[in-house]
């Protein structure tokens, strides 16, 4: 068994920590445990992960997580510090940081699936 593995704290200084939105904090051949950083205001495409869901914890802040559905139609849900989700492997998905701080996100899925956009 190959070790990867990083003690991170977060009450560190966000600022200080390095200037990384996603940084992988541990992972083997079945899955990632990573670190996300957003920013207010800042935001990723929709895209999904092929062949993987994913589980999401809000450290910090708050994020704003987005489904397209296949009709075209789009569900919004606001997640604030110590709410989890589980965004499903065939849903297409944009996240936000919809306040006012950093939000810190912890985010558990499969290593090596391709991004969709």
């Amino acid at each position: 068994m190959t070790e990867k593995f990083e003690v991170w704290n977060p009450r560190d200084d966000l600022a200080a920590f390095d200037d990384q939105r996603r940084k992988a904090l541990a992972s083997d051949d079945h899955l990632t445990v990573a670190r996300i950083i957003y920013q207010p205001g800042d935001s990723n495409e929709f895209h999904h992960h092929a062949g993987t869901s994913q589980a999401l914890y809000v450290v910090k802040g708050q994020l704003t997580v987005r489904t397209r559905h296949e009709d075209g139609s789009i569900t919004e849900k606001t997640m604030h510090e110590g709410e989890a989700a589980l965004v499903g492997d065939r849903e297409v998905e944009q996240f936000e940081n919809t306040g006012d701080e950093p939000a810190l996100i912890f985010q558990v899925l499969r290593p090596g699936v391709p991004v969709i956009r």
